[in-house]
């Protein structure tokens, strides 16, 4: 039930975050995309995942408030005796992020809603569910030049599970390259 309620509130808040972003770009006319390295710490599993990704995109409604959009997926496999286990992460969330600016550098905070899609597999079974998730974060994105920057990023994850009352939680760690664009 959880990972339908997942999947609706994400496709109602990425419809509402490209209807805000054409209004957005045309007002403030910033947006800036990221991708790069995903380093994650798994709670419960007292893991690292050392292996990820991850993809970003924001449109600016106003100089310090943008609407977010970003997936992260992450990945390990476990070395078995008798047969290895690998495990993926894929987080996903759209939600509001707030922005400062300083010289080159804008500093943000950020809380995205979405989910979180864990997939194990063992001897060619898979098996794969789907939560939902609150992720806060905060990250420094800084200007190198000519529109081209550099984003260090930091991300709680809180993932509310279907089968129990309890949330898992995940640190997230993320390094990349930056393309803005802000309309003059």
């Amino acid at each position: 039930m959880t990972g339908r309620v997942s999947r609706f509130v994400c496709a109602i808040a990425g419809f509402l975050i490209f209807a805000a972003a054409r209004p957005a770009y045309a007002q403030a006319g910033a947006f800036d995309v990221a991708f790069g390295y995903s380093f994650l710490h798994e709670n419960e599993l007292k893991e690292n995942f050392p292996a990820g990704w991850f993809a970003s995109v924001s449109g600016g409604v106003n100089r310090w408030f943008s609407l977010a959009g970003e997936v992260v997926g992450n990945a390990k496999t476990f070395e078995n005796p008798q047969a290895n286990v690998k495990v993926t992460a894929t987080a996903f969330g759209v939600g509001p992020r707030f922005v400062g600016h300083s010289g080159n550098a804008r500093p943000f905070a950020q809380v995205l809603f979405g989910g979180v899609r864990g997939k194990f597999g063992i001897a060619g079974v898979n098996d794969s569910q789907t939560n939902f998730a609150w992720i806060p974060g905060a990250g420094l994105d800084v200007d190198i030049a000519g529109g081209v920057g550099v984003r260090f990023a930091v991300n709680g994850r809180f993932i509310k599970h279907d089968t129990d009352s309890d949330t898992s939680k995940e640190f997230n760690f993320l390094f990349g390259i930056l393309f803005s664009h802000k309309r003059r």
